[in-house]
């Protein structure tokens, strides 16, 4: 059974991309996730559907069924593997291995923001991670 959204209904974004924000009546609530697929990026010039749900010819709300979406969304991890294979090896490749060597400060943004922070990177038992409770370079690095 298709259900629509109450026209009344007031939608928002928050601060994370994978949550969207409902409002009726003064009652919020939330809702979104992380869904199924992998972790891999995909790039957004790959959507050329639109969900504005203002019912307008180009809202794909008023043209999608389960089945399409699903289909979509399974052409979409092809693409996240396309656009992610030419990422791999500087996120977790031979030139990560190389950068990070053993040890290494790192920028890293904070998602949902444009601010960022450092992390101090090593190899511990074969995998990367970020050091925490400790000394480095004079700096006291907690897990925050």
């Amino acid at each position: 059974m298709l259900k629509k959204l109450d026209p009344s209904c007031e939608i928002s974004t928050t601060d994370w991309h994978y949550i969207i924000k409902i409002t009726k009546d003064g009652e919020s609530r939330y809702f979104g996730g992380a869904g199924a697929g992998t972790a891999d990026p995909m790039l957004d010039t790959r959507i050329s559907e639109r969900f504005s749900f203002d019912n307008s010819d180009n809202d794909y709300s008023t043209q999608v069924t389960l089945e399409k979406l699903k289909k979509l969304l399974s052409s979409y991890a092809n693409y996240a593997e396309d656009d992610f294979s030419k990422y791999d090896d500087i996120l977790s490749g031979d030139t990560f291995e190389k950068t990070i060597g053993n040890g290494s400060w790192m920028r890293i943004n904070i998602e949902g923001t444009s601010l960022s922070t450092y992390a101090y990177e090593v190899k511990i038992l074969g995998t990367y991670s970020a050091v925490s409770d400790a000394w480095v370079d004079g700096r006291y690095i907690s897990e925050n």
